[in-house]
């Protein structure tokens, strides 16, 4: 895999404060959020069905999110106390696939079966990151986050690209299709 990493294979990122991850991750189909607000738009080079690691930030939001996400996914995350969500700090722990992104006021462009599922983790006047796609890793990989989309060191992209199937690795080496 290292490699692959050296022949111009490149791994971005984006760090998402639990329990957002959490919720992207390991909630059910059909219940997981499948939405990514942010105030920004993604990169041209993301918003076509480019698949980019998720980080768990060293930050968590406030209780009230935690309850949210209980809410509407079905399932209470960990607490903020436990040692289960200090584990998932600072770790990538999926690799998901962007499909686009939704304007702050585009409810409209979004198909009508899909409607209630993004409505229900869409954040008023945020932009919405489509999250298709979700492969989680068996082992998640710890790595130091950024702000906004940023580059993994190949050392931990190698250790995350090693659990994914051949095909996500594939994707990665064609970006923008």
């Amino acid at each position: 895999m290292v490699g692959r990493m050296d022949a111009g294979l490149q791994l971005w990122a984006l760090s998402v404060w639990e329990p957002w991850t959490w919720a992207i991750v390991e909630l059910p189909e059909g219940r997981a959020k499948r939405i990514e607000n942010r105030a920004w738009p993604p990169y041209p080079w993301i918003r076509r069905r480019r698949w980019i690691a998720l980080h768990s930030a060293q930050r968590f939001d406030d209780e009230e999110a935690r309850i949210l996400v209980g809410q509407r996914g079905g399932t209470l995350p960990p607490s903020y106390q436990s040692a289960a969500m200090r584990e998932r700090q600072g770790k990538i722990h999926a690799l998901v696939r962007i499909d686009g992104s939704v304007d702050p006021y585009g409810l409209h462009q979004i198909a009508p079966d899909d409607v209630e599922q993004h409505a229900l983790w869409w954040a008023e006047s945020q932009y919405a990151w489509r999250v298709g796609a979700v492969h989680k890793l068996a082992d998640p990989v710890e790595v130091r986050g950024a702000q906004k989309v940023w580059r993994v060191p190949v050392p931990a992209a190698a250790r995350a690209l090693a659990q994914v199937p051949a095909e996500i690795v594939a994707a990665l080496a064609r970006p923008g299709t």
